[in-house]
């Protein structure tokens, strides 16, 4: 179902003024994706077209929601395909400016596509792309939200991609976020030697400031023994 979006006061039920009105067509603003995690790349198709009389130049902001922690993202626009690293056309990216906007005239249009890598992960996750007018990026014309689903059969899967540890890298103590239903939490070393048993029924904080530093795996379990999710969290030192 196509959607219509005004860029003026006629977004708040208000009488239109005469000057130059923004409008742009979007394919969809709910997308459902499926796919299989072993796949190398699954992808949301969008598109939007600019309904104005006038040229527009856009803005597009990636937000990704829920995600497991091994899957990756990018969009592709009419100018071209973003690395993941890479979260708006429109900003700076660490000490690094992007500038690309997408110029559209009256009728054209262009590809909002969002390409998910999940390295052989399965889980579910979403992807938001909202789009603003260059010149007002507060001024949100659109979203369109973009939900994949690869290799879940169940609903139980849903939660574990709520399921978090942070802050990851961690220096002395790390948390869970959304841990209902953790009973037990393991660290691995990367040669797999376990190096620490935590019961999350009563501790919260778990503290892995006497290990060395470098790459661990955190291992949930439930009470009875069952996995529900590995994650990697990184730990550094305090010291130089």
């Amino acid at each position: 179902m196509k959607t219509s979006l005004l860029f003026s006061l006629f977004l708040l039920g208000l009488t239109p003024v005469s000057f130059c009105q923004i409008s742009l067509e979007f394919s969809a603003t709910e997308l459902f994706i499926t796919g299989s995690p072993d796949s190398f790349e699954t992808i949301g198709h969008a598109f939007i077209t600019n309904k104005s009389s006038d040229s527009v130049s856009l803005r597009w902001v990636r937000e990704e929601i829920d995600f497991p922690d091994n899957w990756r993202s990018g969009v592709c626009d009419k100018n071209q395909c973003y690395p993941s690293h890479i979260f708006t056309n429109i900003g700076m990216i660490g000490n690094i400016p992007t500038n690309n906007p997408i110029l559209l005239n009256s009728g054209d249009t262009s590809i909002i596509d969002v390409h998910l890598y999940p390295e052989q992960n399965r889980g579910t996750g979403k992807v938001r792309v909202c789009i603003t007018e260059v010149s007002d990026p507060d001024n949100i014309l659109g979203c369109i939200n973009y939900d994949f689903k690869l290799g879940v059969s169940s609903t139980k899967d849903f939660s574990k991609n709520a399921l978090k540890v942070y802050p990851n890298p961690t220096f002395d103590f790390f948390n869970l976020q959304n841990a209902e239903g953790v009973g037990f939490v393991k660290v691995y070393n990367t040669l797999g030697r376990l190096v620490k048993v935590f019961d999350a029924s009563f501790e919260k904080n778990f503290y892995v400031g006497d290990l060395p530093s470098g790459m661990y795996l955190i291992n949930m379990q439930s009470k009875n023994g069952k996995n529900i999710k590995t994650t990697r969290i990184v730990k550094k030192s305090l010291m130089p």
